[in-house]
């Protein structure tokens, strides 16, 4: 038996609505992946800069403003010399 018009009108939507969340799930994973990237960059950058140069990281420490920016490296020292890898 041939669906009526409501029938494939219905079936349309359906696909539709599918269609928009695998959309969205698409563009949350990719959010996902930039942040990683973000994350593992920003990870490496800061390894470098704390193995190369440890007097502007003590600068930049002791210049920040934000309480949980401070907080963040309450207790933390860098490594030292002997523990750095080049």
């Amino acid at each position: 038996m041939a669906k009526t018009t409501q029938e494939k009108l219905e079936e349309a939507e359906q696909k539709a609505r599918e269609a928009m969340h695998r959309v969205k799930s698409l563009k949350v994973e990719r959010s996902q992946e930039r942040r990683r990237a973000d994350g593992h960059r920003k990870a490496i950058l800061g390894g470098w800069l704390i193995a190369n140069h440890p007097e502007l990281v003590t600068k930049i420490v002791s210049s920040l403003k934000r309480e949980q920016d401070v907080a963040a490296f309450s207790g933390w020292t860098l490594p030292s010399t002997c523990d750095r890898v080049k």
